[in-house]
């Protein structure tokens, strides 16, 4: 029997909530709280083996309350809640949360189908975040870095917080497009990529039918549709369910595989089930190269354990590495921009084609050769001292078209008559001075149509 813990504000979605739970024998609801500082109360002397958990209500709202019970108990606790509430409901996957739910999928009227699967996760649930074995050792270490058109990745239960720590680790300047399936309730999709938006540089987005993959963008299908990848452009389809999931990680990778060979990666990140795991070996068969997390760091090891045990993981690594082996395995046509892309985009900097020049030419008299691979790179150079000594500080003085209009509207009008000395610092190249120059003719000529305001240039 799986003793379960209700908290909500609202009555009526505690009913619900209930007669959900209690169409299934396997479960009993052992009691309900009306706000989040009581569902730690009760969390705590009920020692319930499941927790489902509203988000807005009284005294302690449900993420506090989510942070409070995983710090102390580490109870598995799902967010059931509206659709209006998805990215605080994906927060609160960032604070604990296990799974997030939308109130209307606990309701009877909702297909039997998805009942059933709903019910049939919660009650893995308890018996799925436990204590982890070792990582399994990695069979890819001899893979070399090659071109890359696509990266494909799979996530369920416990994937908005893996997905959301993955993003964050990949610079700015990271390329590869990613194409992603993240097993949402309905109507959640829209939500989640605006939550995982606020943590990346990336661009995330819901993928569009017929849309062409461009660099530095993560498609994520939407709810209750199929994502496939056709040559370059993303189409989405209503078929039918897949092992029972729309979308399905294995429809997504078995397209892309088809669509580019051996210039494909497929990560499978912590989820509950075996999906991703069919599209994997599709993966390899053709070429390509997949990574699947590990058991220590997936909060449920379902999804990646079945690629493992399908024999279809070339690497099988902690979530902390996989954002930095995807930055050594992909490379564009170009190997010693893509190196510096990496290491100047992880150091929060961008370059231009002279520092381009002079990072090749460094590379290849270091290590005797422009296509060094990344990790190699890694292993012997610290990125910040090596983004230091290619670039110099720069400034942003007069870059943006709102400090043109400040200097013409408010500053200039105070020096009408006057003659203004316009100088240059040592430590610069001088463009600044002539720049203030163009300024007061352009001011001189549009409000006066002489030029009351006399200028000399020091520089």
């Amino acid at each position: 029997m799986i003793r379960v813990l209700v908290a909500d504000d609202s009555a009526l979605a505690r009913d619900i909530v209930k007669s959900f739970l209690h169409s299934d024998s396997d479960f009993s609801v052992i009691g309900e709280a009306v706000n989040g500082a009581e569902a730690v109360r009760m969390a705590d002397e009920l020692r319930p083996d499941l927790i489902t958990m509203d988000l807005e209500m009284p005294v302690m709202n449900g993420v506090e309350a989510i942070r409070a019970i995983n710090a102390t108990l580490g109870t598995p606790i799902v967010v059931v809640s509206c659709y209006d509430n998805a990215k605080n409901g994906y927060e609160a996957s960032a604070s604990g949360a296990i799974d997030v739910y939308s109130k209307d999928d606990f309701s009877l009227l909702t297909p039997t189908e998805k009942q059933q699967s709903i019910l049939q996760t919660l009650k893995m649930l308890p018996r799925s975040v436990r204590t982890k074995m070792p990582p399994r050792t990695q069979k890819g270490e001899a893979i070399a870095s090659r071109e890359i058109k696509a990266i494909v990745l799979a996530a369920s239960t416990g994937g908005p917080k893996a997905i959301k720590e993955l993003l964050m680790s990949l610079p700015q300047g990271f390329q590869t497009p990613i194409i992603a399936v993240q097993h949402n309730s309905s109507g959640f999709d829209r939500g989640f990529v605006e939550w995982l938006n606020a943590y990346t540089q990336l661009n995330v987005k819901l993928a569009d039918d017929g849309e062409r993959i461009e660099n530095g963008n993560i498609y994520f299908a939407p709810t209750d549709r199929h994502l496939t990848l056709i040559g370059d452009r993303l189409v989405i389809n209503n078929d039918l369910p897949v092992n029972n999931q729309k979308p399905s990680a294995d429809v997504l990778f078995a397209s892309a595989a088809k669509s580019c060979g051996r210039a494909l990666i497929g990560v499978v990140l912590t989820g509950m089930g075996s999906d991703g795991a069919a599209g994997s070996a599709i993966v390899q068969i053709n070429g390509g190269i997949v990574i699947a997390q590990d058991e220590e760091s997936s909060l449920i090891y379902g999804m990646p354990k079945a690629v493992v045990e399908n024999n279809a993981a070339d690497f099988v690594l902690p979530l902390g590495k996989i954002a930095e082996k995807l930055m050594s395995l992909c490379r564009l046509p170009d190997h010693a921009a893509a190196l510096s892309s990496v290491i100047f985009g992880k150091a929060g900097l961008k370059i231009n084609q002279q520092i381009q020049e002079q990072f090749d030419d460094y590379i290849e008299k270091k290590y005797g050769e422009k296509t060094v691979d990344i990790d190699t790179v890694l292993r012997h150079e610290d990125i910040y001292e090596l983004a230091r000594h290619f670039t110099v500080g720069e400034t942003y003085f007069l870059r943006e078209y709102a400090q043109f209009e400040v200097m013409k509207n408010i500053i200039l009008p105070k020096f009408s008559g006057k003659t203004v000395k316009i100088c240059s610092a040592a430590c610069s190249i001088g463009c600044e001075a002539y720049t203030i120059a163009a300024v007061i003719k352009s001011y001189n000529k549009v409000h006066y149509g002489q030029y009351p305001v006399a200028y000399q240039i020091d520089a």
